[in-house]
């Protein structure tokens, strides 16, 4: 309620306080004058000095303290809208500059191979298959059966070497900064939240939304799953992809709330 009537204030700008003082002048004179002249049935004009200056005396004393709060109230609202404005501003410079930061983090990933090496997203492609191989080769459960604990494990297994937490690292906790900055400010509604989350989501490729779905089945990714489930960022998640680790969809799908893979 508060913030629509600021938006609606700092929409229409100075022109709106002038005429609301404006009409709040003549609604409080003109209630102050016929209160007087219903009171003390003072119809017609006086040619009592005395009478006027009594007149005078109770309209000032009507009027003077109510256009002091209007101007207090016109003054309070006029400093919470620029106030909450600028830190609006200062919240939006924050935020495109840890997304560029995240541009800058993506593209700095690299694998590199004996004849080659491959940069930036193509290199999430290339974990998957290194997550397969866990899953594959590495990792087995009690039962030998495919499990998502299993899948969990073979998660784990990757991100807890020390390559690929050179390599990740800092991506995902930048990416977990960003989603903390939009997540904790107080100067956005939840529909603004929303939509500065999808800005950030519409950032992401398709194999980074692929990955980050492991990164928060694994350990140190567990702080970021309220962040994936509030925001919807499994979005467009590629159900194949997962199928194709020999774990039942249904089963993994279900690591996360329902609204992660929703398109809000």
């Amino acid at each position: 309620m508060i913030d629509s009537v600021c938006r609606w204030f700092r929409s229409k700008s100075l022109s709106v306080l002038i005429f609301l003082t404006i009409s709040l002048t003549f609604v409080c004179a003109g209630f102050a004058v016929w209160k007087y002249w219903y009171q003390f049935h003072a119809f017609g004009l006086s040619d009592s000095t005395e009478k006027w200056g009594q007149f005078g005396d109770f309209i000032g004393g009507v009027l003077n303290p109510l256009l002091g709060l209007a101007s207090i109230i016109i003054v309070c609202v006029t400093l919470y809208t620029t106030s909450k404005f600028g830190a609006k501003q200062s919240f939006e410079t924050l935020l495109f500059e840890l997304i560029k930061i995240h541009r800058e983090n993506l593209f700095s990933i690299e694998i590199v191979y004996p004849e080659n090496s491959v940069k930036g997203r193509q290199c999430f492609d290339d974990f998957l298959d290194e997550i397969r191989w866990n899953y594959d080769h590495e990792v087995y459960d009690d039962t030998g059966n495919n499990s998502a604990n299993r899948l969990t494990d073979s998660v784990n297994k990757f991100f807890d070497d020390f390559n690929n937490q050179n390599e990740l690292g800092h991506y995902y906790r930048n990416l977990y900064l960003i989603f903390k900055h939009i997540d904790e400010s107080f100067v956005l509604s939840k529909v603004e939240k929303t939509k500065y989350a999808k800005i950030v989501r519409a950032q992401m490729s398709s194999a980074e939304t692929n990955f980050l779905f492991f990164n928060c089945m694994s350990k140190r990714g567990t702080a970021f799953k309220r962040f994936i489930e509030e925001y919807s960022l499994l979005q467009g998640l590629n159900s194949e992809l997962l199928g194709n680790l020999g774990v039942d969809n249904t089963v993994l799908f279900s690591l996360f709330d329902g609204k992660a893979y929703e398109d809000h």
